[in-house]
């Protein structure tokens, strides 16, 4: 199984030797390791990506590669969530990179090209800039980071943020369960969507009051669906299948079920439910469920579950 991890010193030869088999410079690179990540599967550097970092708030994205048997399986997306990930911890919020041939396939994350001439001082005083890429490469910048495909994220996620505390708060201002947590953990990954948080409503109270899996719990399954889901099909469902398997066995030994009425200890689909509900004040209940699967998901995301291969 392919994983993706933080490159080390150890890794250089592999990266160097991979970037030489891609036909990119590898000039900078090892200076540059320790905010490389890579793709192994048993032992073996399958796939690269990495940033350099400019100083400020600004990046460039550079030596992203996989080998040729592994290309077509979601490996590239994976480096590249990664990176973006770290690029974000790192305060860094204006990214750039120099292309040939892959100018297309990063216009999906939303990068778009720019004149080589608008191009901030911290990009031009990089080597790749001045010396190793070619004038013919395409300068692209990120003018709005993409968290999963066609879903866009703006200034990425408040790292100072307590994702439980934004669940709560959001479900206290009046988001249902599974919308709560489906917005505390896209916010946490920078994900923003004009279907969100409209696409969880449904989920709310058990399936709509059907006696069906927890809201949270769904919401929380949605918000890792758009951390960890397909783009394409041909790429693999594995990454997705474990990282909902994990949240819904950890929810369960957390709560003691996943179903909405066992939770509870009545129907909502009937008005004595909903009446046991409000006298009882379950909505509290309710309240912590949220914020229990919002952190297990965001655990997840934050890669307690390797990147998908």
């Amino acid at each position: 199984m392919v994983t993706i991890r933080t490159a080390t010193k150890s890794d250089i030869p592999a990266i160097d030797s991979l970037l030489l088999a891609s036909q990119l410079p590898t000039g900078g690179a090892k200076e540059s390791v320790a905010n490389f990540c890579v793709a192994e599967d048993k032992g073996k550097l399958v796939g690269v990506g990495g940033l350099e970092n400019c100083g400020g708030n600004v990046g460039l994205l550079r030596s992203f590669a996989v080998l040729p048997e592994y290309r077509n399986q979601g490996i590239a997306k994976q480096l590249y969530e990664q990176v973006i990930a770290h690029a974000r911890q790192s305060g860094i919020s204006n990214l750039y990179l120099l292309t040939t041939t892959a100018q297309d396939y990063f216009a999906r994350f939303g990068f778009a090209a720019i004149a080589r001439s608008k191009a901030p001082e911290a990009i031009r005083n990089t080597q790749q800039f001045r010396e190793l890429c070619p004038d013919s490469a395409v300068l692209m910048s990120l003018s709005a980071k993409s968290g999963c495909g066609g879903c866009t994220t703006a200034t990425g996620p408040s790292l100072t943020a307590d994702p439980e505390s934004n669940s709560k708060g959001l479900f206290d201002s009046g988001f249902y369960c599974a919308e709560a947590a489906l917005l505390a953990v896209a916010k946490h990954n920078g994900i923003e969507s004009p279907l969100i948080p409209a696409i969880a409503t449904g989920f709310c109270s058990g399936l709509s009051r059907t006696s069906g899996m927890c809201g949270a719990l769904t919401g929380g399954i949605l918000g890792l669906n758009l951390v960890f889901g397909r783009d394409r099909e041909v790429e693999s469902v594995e990454q997705n299948y474990s990282a909902v398997q994990r949240l819904v066995s950890e929810f369960r030994a957390a709560c003691g079920s996943t179903k909405c009425s066992e939770l509870l200890g009545c129907d909502l689909g009937t008005p004595e439910g909903q009446q046991t509900f409000r006298e009882n004040k379950l909505h509290e209940r309710c309240r912590e469920y949220t914020a229990i699967a919002t952190k297990i998901a965001v655990s997840l995301s934050d890669g307690a579950l390797p990147k998908k291969p």
